[in-house]
């Protein structure tokens, strides 16, 4: 792991003098410049991932004003297989959560140079539902379903955030940003149904609000 970290850091100082060692770099943000956003994981693994969770993207109204969106999906299942005494028939239980979401925001860039600090704002909404299903080991037993857990991430989410960050061109085609979020977020959870046989119960969940101050973490975009 070492090895990996030094290696990567070697890569990415070697990478960054050659950038550097060339002429001055101009931010490329004139109208109708376009870039595909991802998260970089970091040194060790020298990685991408997806941008806010997603698919994300950039695009120059003019030279200092930028808008970017990202969308969200995504959908995990596991089944739990269900294990039944010598004579016994049981059922499978499950877990299920899907997720879509959708972020947009504007970017307006102070300067146009290698370093390019901006200030701005993005709003994000996202949609999370899920259900499990519970484990019957017994021919008898009775399954219980339970749609959006009042326990779990269900709900739907609202976060309008102030951002203030930093661009580093590496190139003309290639930069790293940072940004800290001031956000509001908003989460309005669903009521929790557990059918159990022929009954079902409603539980009124509610919904919370928080603020907090954060980073997003190292964003690369790539400009063409």
């Amino acid at each position: 792991m070492k090895v990996r970290l030094i290696s990567g850091m070697v890569a990415l100082l070697v990478s960054v003098s050659a950038v550097m060692a060339g002429d001055e770099i101009i931010a490329p943000n004139a109208a109708g410049t376009k870039a595909i956003l991802f998260t970089f994981n970091g040194l060790q693994t020298l990685g991408v991932g997806t941008f806010n969770g997603g698919i994300g993207g950039k695009y120059f109204i003019t030279a200092p004003l930028a808008i970017r969106a990202a969308l969200q999906f995504a959908n995990s299942n596991m089944v739990i297989a269900a294990n039944p005494a010598a004579g016994q028939t049981g059922k499978d239980g499950s877990s299920d959560a899907t997720t879509f979401g959708i972020s947009a925001g504007a970017e307006y860039h102070f300067l146009t140079s290698r370093v390019s600090p901006y200030g701005g704002a993005e709003v994000l909404f996202a949609s999370t539902s899920t259900d499990a299903k519970s484990v019957v080991n017994t021919t008898a037993g009775i399954q219980t379903d339970t749609k959006n857990s009042a326990i779990g991430p269900a709900g739907m989410t609202l976060r309008v955030s102030a951002l203030l960050g930093v661009e580093f061109f590496l190139t003309k085609e290639l930069s790293l940003g940072g940004e800290y979020q001031l956000g509001l977020n908003m989460v309005s959870h669903p009521d929790e149904e557990q059918t159990i046989g022929p009954t079902t119960t409603t539980t009124k969940v509610g919904g919370t609000t928080s603020e907090a101050i954060g980073t997003a973490g190292l964003t690369l975009s790539v400009y063409f």
